[in-house]
């Protein structure tokens, strides 16, 4: 179900030849049921931005309702208020290309909702998405009968993920905040020293987002072979060498080991990013040991 305003110029005497009482009526009445529509006594109604588009399995995502059910949209040309239907709305992996990030619109397809990926803006042929400047709705650029919904980024065998290590699938109403990790037990060695540097590119935790902020970590034990040396690690984000973490750690005997707790709520831009763990010695070889060792990364709420 959708609710359409009338054209402007029915309203304000520009159109030629003049609205007619008939036509005036049928405006009025259009009127009425968009107000009753957004103000109404049905309070699932009123609220735009009322959907959550989620990971449902590899081959598909969902968009329902969460708070409401109405999601505000273009239609034939004029803004509206849109049902979203009580199962929801899916879209499938079918046609989507891996390791490309995609955003997500919501469209009316002759009466029913439906969804439909496009390249994001950083791919090549991508499209940007805009805030249409009369109402607000984040749309396509160049399309204003597609309301941005989504962000994903498929994986290597073009499928939709979201796990511990790879949240792929972000909302843009209504995402809840999301917990990566990964454990650090089996990292291997490093021998870098001077500047931090990636561990193993294997340890990476990886997600979407649209600028929201997001705390970053990495928790566990260092140790090195070197007596009286330094063994530091942090985290770094989009980047090998480095740290946006401070480096943390300390001087150890041999075969000693010391505690390694370095946490930082930064905040990055919209689309994909990834976040791994380095580290540096002074000399001899380092190591994060322990099975409680990991990378974190709480990636905040978005609330549209």
């Amino acid at each position: 179900m959708s609710v359409t305003l009338p054209a402007k110029n029915l309203l304000d005497g520009s159109i030629a030849p003049a609205t007619t009482t008939a036509e005036m009526e049928t405006a009025m009445g259009e009127i009425r049921d968009y107000l009753a529509a957004l103000l109404g006594a049905d309070t699932n109604f009123q609220r735009p931005g009322a959907e959550r588009v989620s990971y449902v399995s590899a081959t598909q995502i969902q968009l329902t309702r969460h708070l409401g059910k109405a999601l505000p949209l273009y239609v034939g040309g004029a803004p509206a208020l849109v049902e979203i239907p009580s199962a929801g709305t899916t879209l499938s992996n079918s046609g989507l290309t891996a390791n490309k990030n995609y955003c997500i619109y919501a469209y009316d397809n002759s009466g029913t909702l439906a969804l439909e990926a496009t390249l994001a803006a950083e791919e090549s042929g991508g499209v940007a998405h805009v805030t249409d400047s009369a109402t607000g709705i984040e749309v396509k650029s160049g399309d204003t009968s597609r309301a941005l919904v989504a962000r994903v980024k498929m994986n290597a065998s073009g499928q939709f993920a979201d796990s511990s290590t790879q949240a792929f699938v972000c909302s843009w109403h209504n995402q809840p905040a999301r917990r990566l990790w990964r454990s650090l037990a089996s990292i291997g060695t490093f021998t870098t020293i001077g500047s931090a540097a990636e561990i193993n590119s294997a340890y990476r935790i990886e997600w979407v987002e649209f600028g929201r902020p997001t705390v970053l970590g990495v928790a566990g034990i260092g140790s090195n072979t070197a007596t009286n040396a330094i063994v530091e690690c942090g985290v770094k984000v989009d980047g090998t060498t480095g740290q946006d973490t401070a480096l943390v750690g300390g001087h150890v005997a041999a075969a000693f080991q010391t505690a390694i707790t370095s946490f930082a709520a930064l905040a990055w831009g919209e689309g994909y990013h990834y976040a791994t763990t380095v580290g540096l010695v002074s000399s001899g070889t380092g190591s994060v040991v322990g099975s409680n060792s990991s990378i974190n990364a709480l990636l905040g709420a978005n609330n549209g």
